[in-house]
Order: structure tokens, then C-alpha cells, then sequence
């Protein structure tokens, strides 16, 4: 049985998400599977680059060394979580409390999904 397109897309950005939650305690390095995620994520989105390009470089920013490591962590984290916003949007999936549930949940157990991304 193949997978849709809508799930494919569904499981790259539970990789995002991923990421997103990776970096809270430090800036990361992109792995290829992260690099693979944005790639195809990016092929099927219908809107501009920018919400990738500033997930990437959230990430991965140290922060300014005059600041505190939580000050720090929070800006990395919250401009890692907007660029996450903007990739799903740009690749037309819903954006509801919902959607970022299972998101948070990784996709959560086959039992407990009660979505159309099975």
C-alpha cells in the first residue's frame, strides 16, 4: 500500500517538529534526515522560502554571548517554532489546535489518531 502525499507531509514535519523541540536546550546541527524533511517539504509547499531559511537558521543560532543561555534558548526557540508555523502553512496543512496536538505527539499511537493523516 502506498502513502499519501498528505501523510508523507504530515511525517516530515514531525521531524520538524522534532528539531524544533531539539534546539530548546542548545543550538543543533541539521542531520540529513532534517536537511531530506525541509527538502521535500519545501518541493511541496506553495508558498515563499523565507519560513525555511529562518527555521534553519534558528536552530542552529548560538544567540548573542552578552545574553543569558535562557534568553538565549527562548529566542532560539521561538524563532525555530515561527519558522515551523510557516512551513505548515506554506504546505497547506491545517493549523489548528488539533493538527498541533498530533504534531506535538508525534503522530501519537494508530489507536489514539483520529485524523485523516493515517
Amino acid at each position: 500500500m502506498r502513502i499519501s502525499q498528505e501523510r508523507l507531509i504530515f511525517l516530515a514535519l514531525v521531524a520538524v517538529k522534532e528539531a524544533v523541540q531539539a534546539c530548546h536546550d542548545a543550538p543543533i546541527r541539521p542531520s540529513r534526515a532534517l536537511r531530506s524533511a525541509l527538502s521535500f517539504l519545501y518541493a511541496h509547499s506553495k508558498g515563499p522560502r523565507f519560513p525555511y531559511d529562518d527555521f534553519w537558521h534558528a536552530i542552529q543560532d548560538p544567540g548573542l554571548p552578552d545574553k543569558h543561555e535562557s534568553a538565549r534558548a527562548y529566542a532560539r526557540f521561538s524563532n525555530a517554532g515561527s519558522g515551523l508555523k510557516g512551513i505548515i502553512r506554506s504546505v497547506g496543512m491545517p493549523e489548528t489546535p488539533d493538527f498541533y496536538h498530533l504534531l506535538s505527539a508525534q503522530g501519537g499511537a494508530k489507536e489514539t489518531r483520529q485524523c485523516r493523516f493515517d
